[in-house]
């Protein structure tokens, strides 16, 4: 709201609608859409920002500190601060407001567009917090013409008799608000029909109506001798609403696709006065379940869709026992060839291992010729040379041994059991390698040094077929330096993967070009006596071991070749 001069009345709002004088002598002036108050020379004005929402303003009337507006679109009371809406209880809303009269005794009068509209006083203290309840009179009650809403004056007024009169298109019309006869007899209720998918039901107290009822239509009626066509209705259908339903005049009640169960439809009805019949009629029946909604299907589907889960469980745990079987033959079955292709794959190499067993024991045999023949020299002697015999001796027993152990160990390789391991102390098989080709290294001139790892972890090996690997690189770099001589170093020491390294290293011819990928294969040899099984035969012996061998050309003169094994920490990573 605020204040203005009063010139500004009359102007862009329009020509004063509706005019009123308050008990504090506050002139109040309607426009459209908005309400001026003069008070002494200012204007207080009203729009919609302060609640005004009834249109062009037709009638304003005041009762103590309340002032009340009418208008095309709606009924509003001033509480002081701004303008608040009332609305009725039934839903919809006033319209063509005029003719205010606020009776102190009997509340609120005004004329609408359906006729005499009447606000009890007890209502009055509701407004603007809820809706409120009303009683409308019109043609059925004898007015016999249609108000006059639309005139500049005040279109009612209420005489000192208590009577108030309204004006109609033909003239005046009154009523006197303490002479009112209500009617007080509630209005008997009564269901007429019952109509479900097209057939009709007579009504009784209980009703069994077919499954798969789709569409259900109840008549009930009310009788009243006063105005009939006033009675109202509420029904509820006990099981489907939760409220009551308002129906207004009308007399039927229509529901669809109800669910099988047992319902129980009750209507009440008031008169033209409000007087409600609160118990009303009623009318119980019940919906018969197809067979697809019976518990007893309900509980055959559920046993079938539990047996099927039992049956799919079931089927799916023998696949899995099935499929866990066939795995355990099939990784048995895989186990067996793996053997059979194993002692196969030895046995066809019999002619392999039988052309490498010169190769292999050509040395222990060779030492023990070269010891024999020491020995007759030292017993041929004038004065038997008896202590240098007896060493000789020993030696050529020690490389006859060795030579019957290396045998064993070949044939192991065509048998179908694994050939026996035990923890076996790498640096002492290079030492004794060393010692047994120390001899055949002074011969062609080449100098065998070592370089071994202090505290190497042991491994679980072959102590033999370690012997066969050592001594095999061993021969193999000599024989490179054979025409030159030079330095044959044996290296040891701890990988960074747990693993032992072993490297063999020459300064020898070194590796033919292109050829470090296929030394190792069998039969594949650069010497003009050599049988191309000793490389082959170790990297087998290695890889059995879970290692394995390469060899590299050095930056200089020679070779480089070198072996892992791996310690119990690395085979069991």
């Amino acid at each position: 709201s605020r204040w203005t001069s009063l010139e500004s009345l009359g102007g862009p709002q329009g020509p004063a609608t509706a005019e009123f004088t308050d008990s504090e002598n506050h002139i109040w002036f309607g426009f459209a859409n908005t309400v001026a108050m003069l008070d002494g020379d200012r204007v207080r004005v009203f729009s919609g920002e302060d609640g005004v929402q009834v249109g062009a303003v037709t009638s304003i009337r005041a009762k103590g500190t309340k002032i009340w507006i009418g208008g095309e679109s709606g009924l509003e009371f001033f509480d002081d601060a701004r303008f608040h809406p009332i609305n009725p209880s039934n839903g919809s809303a006033f319209g063509g407001v005029s003719g205010i009269v606020a009776d102190p005794q009997d509340g609120l009068w005004f004329s609408e567009s359906r006729g005499i509209i009447h606000i009890p006083k007890a209502q009055l203290p509701q407004l603007g917090s809820s809706k409120v309840e009303f009683e409308s009179f019109g043609l059925l009650d004898g007015l016999t013409a249609e108000l006059r809403g639309s005139l500049a004056s005040p279109t009612s007024v209420q005489t000192t008799d208590g009577r108030i009169w309204f004006a109609t298109t033909t003239g005046l019309a009154w009523i006197n608000p303490k002479r009112i006869v209500r009617n007080t007899v509630p209005p008997p209720v009564l269901i007429e029909s019952v109509n479900a998918d097209g057939r009709k039901y007579n009504n009784s107290t209980f009703l069994r109506l077919p499954p798969r009822t789709a569409n259900l239509h109840i008549a009930y009626t009310g009788t009243s001798l006063s105005i009939p066509e006033r009675v109202r209705f509420r029904y509820k259908l006990e099981g489907q609403d939760k409220e009551w339903q308002d129906a207004g005049t009308r007399r039927d009640a229509f529901y669809t696709n109800l669910d099988p169960g047992s319902y129980r439809f009750r209507v009440i009805a008031c008169n033209n006065d409000g007087v409600w019949n609160d118990t009303g009629a009623f009318v119980n029946f019940s919906i018969a379940p197809a067979y697809y909604q019976t518990r007893w299907f309900g509980a055959a589907c559920l046993t079938f869709f539990l047996v099927l889960v039992w049956m799919l469980y079931r089927l799916r745990v023998h696949i899995v026992e099935q499929r866990f079987l066939e795995r355990n033959r099939a990784e048995e079955l895989l186990r067996r060839a793996h053997a059979e292709l194993a002692h196969i794959n030895r046995v066809s190499t019999l002619g392999e291992l039988a052309a490498s067993l010169a190769h292999e024991i050509k040395q222990p045999i060779g030492a023990a010729v070269t010891n024999a023949e020491a020995c007759m020299l030292f017993l041929n002697r004038d004065q038997p040379d008896l202590p240098e015999a007896r060493e000789a001796a020993l030696e050529m027993a020690r490389d006859a041994r060795r030579a019957a152990d290396i045998i064993e160990h070949v044939r192991s390789l065509y048998r179908k059991d694994s050939s026996e391991r035990e923890i076996v102390d790498v640096n002492e098989v290079i030492r004794e390698m060393v010692m047994m080709l120390h001899n055949e290294g002074n011969r062609h001139s080449v100098t065998i040094r070592t370089d071994l790892a202090e505290e190497l972890p042991k491994v679980m090996a072959d102590r033999v077929q370690i012997q066969q690997v050592v001594m095999n690189l061993m021969v193999n770099g000599i024989e490179a330096m054979r025409d030159a001589g030079g330095e044959l170093r044996i290296d040891s020491q701890l990988a960074e993967d747990d693993q032992l390294l072993i490297s063999v290293i020459d300064s020898g011819v070194g590796l033919p070009t292109g050829t470090a990928d296929e030394i190792f294969n069998a039969f594949f040899t650069t010497k003009s006596q050599g049988t191309g099984l000793g490389l082959a035969i170790t990297r087998s012996i290695v890889e059995s071991h879970g290692g394995r061998v390469w060899a590299t050309a050095n930056s200089g003169p020679g070779a480089t070749f070198q072996f892992t094994l791996p310690t119990g920490t690395a085979a069991h990573a």
